[in-house]
């Protein structure tokens, strides 16, 4: 089983590095294929009771959160109210996870995303927020960036909770 979940994982690296390959110069497409790849991945092996998309989640008062790039949510008990293709607009009760995904971070795309993930966290207090990063710096740069953040304005259900890379 262990051989499994290591050819899924360079199954999953390989798409990635083929961005690379064919998508020199520019960024926003290399970023729009890497989305277009993690979504796959996890409509592949998550619970059939989740969806994956990306787009918007409209709070009951009418706000509206910023564009997200993946989107999990429960599709047994909640339908999107508003689909094309994979992107949607969701109710914030339905949404589990929420997931950011940039090729590279910087200061400057960290504190956005922290910021991006604190409007999120006020339509619902319980999505998981996940910033996903494909060419990481390390991690003693990323520790930096997460140090130097003033967090006295926000509240625990703001905070990212998980960062994902990839080696």
């Amino acid at each position: 089983m262990n051989d499994y979940f290591s050819l899924v994982s360079n199954e999953f690296e390989v798409r990635s590095k083929q961005v690379n390959e064919f998508i020199k110069r520019h960024n926003p497409s290399r970023g729009d294929v890497r989305e277009i790849i993690l979504r796959t991945f996890l409509k592949d092996y998550i619970p059939k009771w989740f969806s994956v998309a990306h787009g918007f989640i409209l709070g009951k008062n009418g706000d509206i959160s910023p564009q997200c790039d993946v989107i999990i949510f429960n599709s047994l008990y909640y339908a999107p109210l508003y689909s094309v293709d994979d992107l949607v607009i969701v109710p914030p009760e339905s949404v589990v996870m929420i997931i950011e995904v940039k090729t590279s971070i910087t200061q400057t795309k960290y504190n956005e995303t922290q910021m991006k993930f604190r409007q999120i966290g006020k339509l619902n207090k319980e999505i998981y927020k996940t910033l996903f990063v494909y060419e990481p710096p390390s991690i003693k740069t990323i520790k930096k960036y997460i140090e130097s953040l003033n967090y006295e304005e926000f509240c625990e259900c703001d905070f990212i909770d998980e960062i994902i890379v990839t080696t």
